[in-house]
């Protein structure tokens, strides 16, 4: 009786200790970004050296931009698509060094978001923009699809609405094909203004990831931006894609779209769900950081190695080698004589848009010719 009573307050008194253990530690841990000093003065060394494995991968990264822009020089003839081609292998770079300064710079967290988000919008708009001029402008796209109807259910919108898309039908047309990239445009403009103004509450206060109502009200609004601005992208590939992977598949355009689509996977939602587990004290906080500074952390080291990765992907897909014995197809010709736009066209070497585009305007001067004879 008495051995089990005496065993009964050890096991309350080691559960009480452990209690009083815990709580201490958790009350030691602190979601204030630290400064660099203070990350460094208690890094462990498995995380020094996942560091400075990370910074490797991103100097890696930037040599291999470098090769790729003196590349680019030599396989992309045209400068203005040479140019757009620049800017979307960027996008792996600046991630790269975005998430290496907020890995050894912790406080420079907003700066970095900001600049990410600004160039990924950016590059977005870049990348619609692209697709519209492989068929040769708004005006060619419209000529070409003129019977067809947007791909409404698309994610990721389609999601949320999906019978409403299928019930409303909206006809291809200039002012249908304006407004879905008036929705990629919406999100260069929007997101990188939203990120501005969380920056400036950032400085302005402290804020350690809590549920602050100004902040939730910032990340819902560039949520649904981001969402608006791939609906739009999504739309005006799915428009197309079927046309450029007949016509033009020594471009990749499927490849080049899922690098871009692992980017917004990588770079805008993946630190989303590091967020909510960082609700649920996940990962567990190491004092003296508490779980908001270690979710970041960890986060930045898996986005470093993500974009190494995928930008070795991009590397072969946009490396485009000019091919004279490519087999040539050829587009139906329409059946009504619609106007030609003066849009700059990228596939200037492929005779299937060019030989049709040249005879229809060969057939309206002869026309033209034939009312003046006459």
């Amino acid at each position: 009786m008495v051995l089990s009573v005496n065993y009964h307050l050890i096991n309350t008194s080691l559960l009480a200790n452990n209690s009083y253990y815990t709580t201490r530690i958790t009350s030691q841990c602190s979601n204030h970004l630290p400064r660099t000093g203070d990350l460094l003065k208690y890094v462990s060394d498995v995380d020094l050296s996942l560091g400075v494995m990370c910074l490797v991968m991103t100097i890696l990264l930037l040599v291999l931009y470098a090769e790729e822009v003196v590349m680019l020089k030599t396989t992309y003839t045209d400068k203005e698509e040479r140019l757009k081609v620049m800017c979307l292998l960027g996008i792996y770079p600046v991630f790269s060094c975005c998430a290496l300064a907020g890995l050894f710079v912790p406080r420079s967290f907003p700066m970095t978001e900001f600049l990410s988000t600004f160039y990924l919008s950016v590059a977005m708009f870049i990348f619609q923009r692209m697709i519209v001029l492989f068929i040769a402008g708004e005006s060619n796209l419209v000529r070409v699809f003129h019977d067809s109807h947007l791909p409404l259910a698309v994610p990721p919108l389609c999601c949320i609405c999906a019978c409403i898309c299928k019930h409303f039908p909206v006809k291809v047309s200039t002012k249908s094909i304006i407004t879905a990239r008036l929705f990629v445009l919406q999100g260069a403009l929007i997101r990188p203004i939203l990120s501005f103004s969380f920056g400036i509450y950032y400085l302005n206060t402290t804020y350690e990831g809590t549920s602050v109502p100004l902040v939730t009200a910032i990340n819902i609004m560039k949520g649904l931006s981001m969402m608006l601005a791939m609906y739009g992208l999504q739309i005006i590939y799915r428009l197309t894609r079927d046309h450029l992977q007949n016509d033009l598949g020594h471009q990749r355009i499927l490849g080049k779209f899922i690098c871009f689509q692992l980017v917004i996977l990588f770079g805008i939602f993946q630190p989303n769900i590091f967020h909510f587990l960082q609700l649920g004290n996940l990962p567990k906080c190491s004092p003296p950081f508490g779980s908001r500074v270690m979710s970041l952390r960890y986060n930045n080291m898996v986005q470093v190695i993500e974009m190494f990765v995928i930008a070795i992907v991009a590397r072969y897909i946009y490396h485009q080698t000019r091919r004279n014995n490519e087999p040539q197809l050829e587009i139906a010709r329409p059946k009504n004589n619609y106007s030609i736009s003066n849009g700059k066209c990228y596939t200037a070497d492929n005779q299937a848009f060019t030989d049709s585009t040249d005879n229809l305007q060969q057939e309206v001067e002869s026309a033209d010719n034939l009312e003046d004879d006459s």
